[in-house]
């Protein structure tokens, strides 16, 4: 009995180590099954994380060959999978990066360091992607061989960019400072060059005149005129000359503009514009410079001659496309077919004073600084042996803006020709300006041309002695005041007490150059015209017939 109670409890026993033993297992297949589940969770959240990142996932082998690639790796490259899978790292790395393809690298990495790095990514279209990349060590074996490298980054084009055109302002805007300054002074001693030129031709120009002398005089004149000519343009490579705004169509502006560039050239330009092409609000005759610099450039690229392409668009501009605002813009790009740009150089073009030619340089550093100016974009592409392609984008003029402009213009022309009529015969014009030797010549030079002129060097007592003309019968028709002497008075008051004495004056501002704030809104500030240093009696006269 007692023997038949043991085996009882003894099987009771085995019983219980049996279920304790199953329940047990029971529990490490659930924990293994939880486990499973937990694995095959993170490696979707992995996944999903690796293919819808916005930064380049790749791993590399240790001879530099791809093991994997991410798709935004794909995306920014144009490169497919199949075509990089086991393939070096060193096909699609620009030449100029030898440091990441170079031996030293690739031990520091595999010796179990993490390193940073910036690399030019070539893509499938031959483009340079800028890309920041972080170098990851990974797979470590028993021997501390490193086996795989994970590379994580992200495309940095964009930004790279954005900081190029920061150098190339800062270069353009530290220049500029000593370029201005000369340029003011070298106006105002023109100026007097020009003027006595021009009154020393009217006085020879008599039966008795010497030939010889007139011919010398005419080609120092010329000369003066030539050297305005290149003040003008390193004053706009300087600061690029505030531009004197007006809505302008281009279509005929970058005809004439590309056909003069070209004149005397054996190339030809071809034009594909948009017939319903956007107004924009700038400055004519920079807009011409910039035509102008770049057929000149396109054509020097082709010394034998050959067709030029100018295309003219309307476009959309979209956020992140090119450094602009968004909106509506238009595109004209010069195409030439010559010898192309190194890709050294490419970055480099726009810089002052940087050519590869027999030339002054300043051509397309002062494209770059009036589109700046206009708060448009300039770009370049260029391939060696084919041709090279310069992009400008420019703000178009709103819809708005283009009907309340044509108004003004033209209720501006209605009461300038109304102040006109009845007063024609009236020659009489005062001069407000502080430098006694440009004053001098044309003063002289415009009493021989018939006119009755007088002269102040500051503005105290110019209203006064305008009141008394006025008051006399005899006002003055026309006063051109020179921007310095202002000095810290109100502008608007000036012209509005002028306005008031005389409703038909005609106020002339007269600049010693365009990089004048007063300039680019003449209009706002009480004026009907602007004319700027150096200029002569036929600037006056030219002024006076427009008026």
């Amino acid at each position: 009995m007692q023997e038949s109670q043991k085996s009882r409890e003894e099987l009771i026993q085995e019983i219980a180590k049996l279920r304790r033993e199953i329940e047990e297992k029971n529990s490490r297949e659930t924990n293994y099954k939880r486990i499973e589940n937990a694995l095959r969770i993170s490696e979707s959240r992995y996944r999903s994380l690796v293919e819808n990142t916005a930064d380049v996932i790749f791993t590399l082998d240790r001879n530099w060959n791809f093991t994997f690639l991410n798709p935004r790796f794909q995306e920014i490259t144009g490169y497919s999978i199949q075509e990089l899978l086991w393939h070096p790292l060193a096909e699609i790395v620009s030449q100029d990066d030898t440091e990441i393809l170079s031996d030293d690298f690739r031990e520091k990495v595999l010796n179990g360091k993490i390193v940073k790095s910036e690399i030019n990514i070539i893509h499938k279209d031959n483009k340079k992607i800028y890309i920041e990349l972080i170098f990851i060590p990974m797979d470590y074996e028993s021997d501390s061989d490193v086996m795989n490298v994970l590379v994580a980054g992200q495309d940095i084009s964009r930004h790279k960019k954005n900081f190029e055109d920061s150098l190339k302002i800062q270069k353009l805007e530290s220049i500029g400072v000593l370029a201005g300054g000369i340029a003011h002074d070298f106006n105002n001693i023109l100026t007097a060059i020009l003027g006595n030129i021009s009154l020393s031709r009217m006085y020879l120009e008599s039966e008795d005149a010497e030939d010889k002398a007139m011919k010398r005089l005419k080609e120092a004149e010329d000369a003066s005129i030539q050297a305005k000519s290149l003040t003008q343009r390193l004053l706009t490579f300087a600061k690029g000359g505030t531009p004197i705004r007006k809505p302008i169509f281009l279509v005929n502006l970058l005809k004439d503009s590309a056909e003069f560039a070209l004149s005397g050239s054996d190339s030809v330009c071809d034009f594909d514009i948009d017939e319903d092409l956007w107004m924009i609000n700038a400055d004519e005759g920079q807009i011409s410079q910039i035509v102008n610099n770049i057929v000149v450039n396109a054509d020097q690229a082709m010394p034998e001659g050959g067709r030029i392409k100018l295309t003219a668009k309307n476009v959309d501009i979209e956020e992140n496309t090119v450094p602009l605002k968004p909106g509506k813009h238009v595109k004209i790009s010069i195409e030439d077919h010559g010898h192309g740009i190194p890709k050294e150089n490419i970055n480099q073009v726009f810089d002052p004073y940087f050519t590869t030619k027999q030339s002054s340089g300043l051509g397309l550093s002062t494209a770059y600084s009036i589109v700046r100016k206009h708060k448009g974009y300039i770009d370049v592409d260029s391939k060696i042996g084919e041709g090279t392609v310069f992009h400008v984008y420019l703000p178009a003029l709103d819809e708005n803006e283009v009907k309340e402009e044509n108004i003004e213009n033209t209720d501006k022309a209605s009461a300038i020709a109304s102040a006109l009529i009845g007063d024609s015969t009236t020659k009489r014009l005062l001069l407000i300006d502080e430098s006694d030797s440009i004053s001098g010549n044309i003063i002289e030079s415009i009493e021989a041309a018939g006119y009755d002129i007088n002269r102040l060097s500051e503005l105290a007592g110019a209203l006064e002695l305008y009141r008394e003309a006025k008051e006399s019968g005899l006002p003055y028709k026309f006063v051109v005041i020179n921007s310095d002497v202002f000095k810290g008075n109100n502008i608007n008051n000036i012209t509005r007490e002028l306005k008031q004495i005389y409703p038909e004056v005609n106020i002339v501002l007269s600049v010693d150059h365009p990089d004048n704030p007063i300039s680019a809104e003449y209009v706002k500030y009480g004026f009907q015209y602007v004319i700027s240093k150096p200029y002569n009696e036929k600037d006056l006269m030219d002024m006076i017939e427009k008026l």
